[in-house]
């Protein structure tokens, strides 16, 4: 590889680590290095006539053999010219392959809150308090106590905000448990306390290895997000399914992040793991051999989710795989649950009862993200990244007999609306019903019987017929005042009146009734209020 290439793959890559979208360039009509120099390319021909000859010339280069529909032959390998004209003249078709892109915006380190150009490692006396750096560089956390505990460091809040979006006020330790989930990224700390991993791979080298360490960070956030289990002191960070098989494929070394190992990665997942869930937090150019690869996790039973993007909020921004139909496409909302204007947004091709190419999906919190770390702490980012494996570990914390079953239960049952109360620009989710950014919505605990603005009231309402008690958790101003009502084929009553607390939370368990039901349950605020979305924004039964 000619040090001028290797310099332009360097400047994007660097671009990504720093947080910016860099722009992947699509891959050209033909690939024409110098005679010394290599480039990565994917090799596809029609038959497998020439397979011998083709691997042969290949040689030492050969990286990744793939899956291709039919007879075909596809690999990808590290060629110069002269491979490639030889290839060429047995009918093989050359194609560079691209970089991917981690869907992520800006990192926000340590208790400090401030929003910062990441380091690799913490680096002590840059004033930054990160990782462990409250006991190995008290200078940089003097504003900053020790850990009360035996621990390095505790997260700043164990269930973060996207946590409880899908979870409401009901996670357990136990969700999730008999499913694999497959993150797909740059690895993961194995060794961080929160974090069991049960399959670990590294497919950027030519042989798979089961190895996945982290060199970048990117991967062991994410796989927090979907599957931190709290530790075993219990004080550590809780992602969306705590109890699932957690299993990682690493697809970056310490600088790129290429697409044929994407490939490799989710073939040699599916054959060797067995996913129930597939989280990718990457972008990529539309490849067959990516397409493929996608469609022979789909066929294999895998709920495949993706990152929509971090090019909002333009219409049709939404990036590859994302706009897959095949895959699950998340968008991003922040702590008020509306979408954030980078989360991209797909098309709405008028059809609500199914998705299609270019559609966003679903929506989870991705702004200002607290998971683990790869230093064996935590640490802070942003973006469709983020929001996307809380949503894939929420689908694995409520998985209902198969992929297909579970994503009409999250569209169908699960999804709460995201509709804003207010006009901003730049938005688009300002309606009921399905759009651009958000989709079908926020999928969430207890949403199937979430409530809903009745027209002319100050009330949510909800019609529900528990076997149970019901539990109802209501979330808006604190120390705001409401009260339930409950009407029934025995009679209209009022249940009792409450008060959210200072978070402006408030959970109560109804009793039984002696009658059949079903039972229309309504909240409601009084006092004269006229804008019952200032006042409480959500009413659900948690359990």
């Amino acid at each position: 590889m000619s040090l001028r290439f290797k310099r332009a793959i360097l400047s994007i890559a660097m671009l990504g680590l720093l947080g910016v979208a860099p722009v992947v360039a699509q891959a050209p009509d033909r690939v024409t290095p110098s005679a010394a120099a290599k480039v990565r390319v994917f090799v596809d021909a029609d038959d497998s006539e020439h397979k011998g000859a083709l691997i042969a010339i290949a040689d030492r280069g050969l990286r990744h053999e793939y899956r291709s529909p039919g007879n075909e032959l596809t690999f990808s390998a590290e060629l110069t010219a002269g491979q490639i004209r030889a290839m060429e003249r047995l009918g093989a078709r050359i194609e560079a392959v691209p970089l991917a892109e981690p869907l992520t915006r800006g990192r926000r380190y340590g208790a400090l809150r401030e929003f910062v150009t990441p380091s690799a490692r913490p680096v002590c006396g840059d004033n930054i308090c990160q990782g462990n750096e409250s006991q190995t560089c008290p200078i940089d956390c003097a504003a900053v106590p020790p850990p009360p505990s035996d621990r390095a460091c505790e997260p700043q809040d164990q269930r973060e905000y996207q946590t409880l979006l899908v979870s409401g006020d009901s996670a357990a330790t136990d969700t999730g448990t008999e499913i694999n989930l497959l993150i797909i990224d740059t690895g993961v700390n194995k060794d961080h306390p929160d974090l069991d991993v049960v399959f670990c791979r590294d497919a950027t080298k030519p042989k798979i290895r089961n190895k996945c360490n982290d060199q970048l960070g990117h991967g062991t956030h994410t796989s927090g997000s979907a599957a931190a289990n709290g530790g075993a002191d219990g004080l550590g960070l809780l992602g969306a399914a705590p109890g699932v098989n957690l299993g990682v494929e690493k697809i970056c070394d310490a600088n790129f992040c290429w697409v044929d190992d994407m490939v490799r990665a989710i073939e040699d997942g599916v054959d060797n793991f067995g996913p129930d869930v597939i989280s990718l937090s990457f972008s990529s150019p539309q490849v067959a051999s990516l397409e493929n690869a996608i469609q022979h996790a789909v066929d294999n039973g895998a709920l495949f989710f993706a990152s929509a993007g971090n090019s909002g909020p333009g219409p049709n921004t939404i990036s590859y795989p994302a706009s897959d139909p095949d895959v699950v496409a998340v968008g991003m909302l922040d702590a008020a649950r509306i979408a954030n204007r980078m989360s991209s947004r797909g098309i709405d091709d008028t059809v609500d009862t199914e998705v299609g190419a270019g559609e966003v999906e679903f929506a989870g919190g991705g702004l200002v993200i607290e998971s683990t770390s790869m230093d064996g702490c935590y640490e802070i980012m942003s973006g469709t990244s983020m929001s996307t494996p809380s949503v894939a570990g929420f689908a694995a914390a409520n998985w209902h007999t198969d992929a297909d079953q579970t994503r009409l239960d999250l569209r169908n049952i699960l999804a709460v609306d995201i509709n804003n109360s207010v006009l901003l620009p730049g938005y688009d989710d300002t309606t009921s019903g399905f759009d651009t950014s958000a989709g079908y919505g926020l999928p969430r605990n207890g949403s199937g019987i979430n409530g809903s603005i009745v027209a002319g009231v100050n009330a949510f309402q909800s019609t529900v017929t528990p076997g149970n008690a019901v539990d109802i958790y209501v979330t808006g101003l604190p120390n705001a005042n409401y009260r339930i009502g409950v009407s029934s084929p025995g009679g209209d009553w009022t249940y009792g009146e409450f008060t959210t607390n200072g978070s402006g939370d408030s959970a109560l368990t109804l009793t039984p009734w002696t009658d059949p039901g079903p039972w229309l349950l309504t909240v409601d605020f009084g006092g004269g209020a006229t804008d019952f979305g200032t006042h409480f924004d959500t009413f659900e039964q948690t359990n």
